[in-house]
């Protein structure tokens, strides 16, 4: 078992897990894929808020991911906003750039009513989004591919502790609005 690293980089390697504090407790997110710098860092969100930090990193890196995000992690790092802990071998099923779902119509209250579902490796090239799928009624398993944003760490802070899921992203943007409305909204 490797043990518990903490390294002040100023750049992620593939395979670092990555602390963040929240409200919510210590959350984790590991470094998967290198991409363009404007689409910022691919990570894969790992389960579970922490009172304190796990012993076991080698264990945590087994589970599957709740989600991948792009989180502008390499900016977060060089801030002091998140500590690289661990360097664990990515999940055979995390090796491959996820599909991912990409938001390209909304209606007049702010839903999406368009999606394309579209690789993360993907340039987002003009051939790129034609060549993608166009999706207007989403199945349940299409609600679980990840949504193709870029967080920045404020964003990624809030998410994690109000466990933010593609599958309740629609739910959680409606709570946003109606709070941005003056409405108060029950849980």
């Amino acid at each position: 078992m490797k043990a518990p690293m903490k390294r002040n980089s100023k750049k992620a390697r593939t395979g670092d897990i990555v602390e963040i504090e929240t409200p919510a407790g210590l959350a984790y997110v590991q470094y998967t894929h290198e991409t363009r710098p404007k689409f910022g860092e691919l990570v894969r969100v790992l389960p579970g808020s922490y009172e304190n930090r796990p012993t076991d990193f080698v264990e945590l890196a087994r589970h599957r991911e709740l989600y991948f995000i792009f989180y502008f992690l390499n900016h977060s790092l060089r801030a002091g906003h998140a500590e690289v802990v661990s360097n664990q071998p990515i999940p055979e099923w995390a090796k491959d750039p996820p599909l991912m779902r990409l938001a390209v119509a909304w209606d007049e209250f702010h839903r999406v009513v368009r999606w394309r579902l579209i690789g993360a490796a993907s340039d987002l090239t003009l051939d790129d989004l034609i060549g993608a799928p166009l999706v207007t009624k989403l199945t349940t398993e299409q609600k679980k591919l990840s949504i193709r944003e870029i967080w920045p760490h404020k964003a990624m802070i809030r998410e994690l502790a109000r466990g933010w899921t593609p599958e309740r992203a629609e739910e959680l943007q409606h709570q946003d609005l109606m709070e941005k409305k003056g409405h108060v909204t029950q849980v």
